[in-house]
């Protein structure tokens, strides 16, 4: 569904009011939900498929993270956003390397059981909004 146009035309979306003010405005919670897999990060550099998913859960064959370093695919828009939750087993590593990785953190950060890291795509590169040891 497309909603409005640009300009004087521009139409503000709301979900659970009935007064926008902005392009959307939300009464209530925003959910992103993973879509119920486990990836598993069994080789070093492998890449991660994002497409148009938000939560991506993963778990790894190594308990080294170093070992296990992740490349993500490019997002789809400016402004995606991306969270990387470790689950079950291992430990993999995000890596601060645009060049190589995709991604631009502001150290590399492993993530494990209970870790999450949050991105936004900006066009060219993944970039590390929020990082939590868990």
């Amino acid at each position: 569904m497309v909603l409005g146009a640009t300009g004087a035309n521009a139409v503000n979306v709301g979900i659970g009011t009935t007064t926008p003010l902005t392009t959307v405005d939300m009464l209530g919670a925003l959910s992103i939900r993973d879509d119920g897999t486990v990836t598993s990060v069994a080789a070093d550099n492998q890449l991660i498929t994002v497409g148009d998913r938000g939560y991506i859960r993963l778990s790894s064959t190594s308990a080294t993270s170093t070992a296990r370093t992740i490349t993500l695919s490019d997002g789809l828009v400016r402004g995606q956003m991306l969270l990387l939750e470790g689950v079950t087993t291992g430990a993999f590593e995000v890596d601060d390397n645009a060049a190589t990785n995709n991604t631009n953190v502001s150290v590399a950060r492993a993530v494990g059981i209970g870790d999450m890291i949050m991105l936004v795509w900006n066009g060219a590169d993944w970039t590390e909004l929020h990082y939590s040891n868990n």
